[in-house]
């Protein structure tokens, strides 16, 4: 198991760089499951969304569990509060990593 950090921190893609150089290090094997690691976690990403970028199967599912539409309002709300949490993250890795590199 790869542990550069005792406490993960949110970061953009610029730090997935030593992970991935350490996992290779180690081995193919453990360079091709990180890289499997990655491409799980952003497929997940990409179902789970609350509506943003056309990942709508959180309303997909409360719709089955319903069986009826979700209604419109409820829709919007939820898409406007991904992209709320979704730019959140965003500025907590970019500060993240612009705080490493003043380190």
């Amino acid at each position: 198991m790869l542990m550069l950090e005792s406490r993960p921190r949110p970061s953009a893609a610029a730090d997935h760089r030593p992970v991935c150089r350490a996992s290779a290090q180690i081995g193919l094997d453990r360079f091709v499951l990180f890289l499997a690691v990655v491409s799980i976690s952003l497929g997940v990403s990409t179902c789970c969304r609350s509506g943003t970028d056309g990942g709508h199967l959180l309303f997909n599912l409360v719709e089955a569990i319903w069986r009826r539409p979700v209604p419109e309002a409820y829709c919007n709300w939820g898409q406007q509060l991904g992209i709320l949490l979704l730019v959140a993250l965003m500025m907590l890795a970019f500060y993240n990593d612009f705080m490493r590199l003043l380190e």
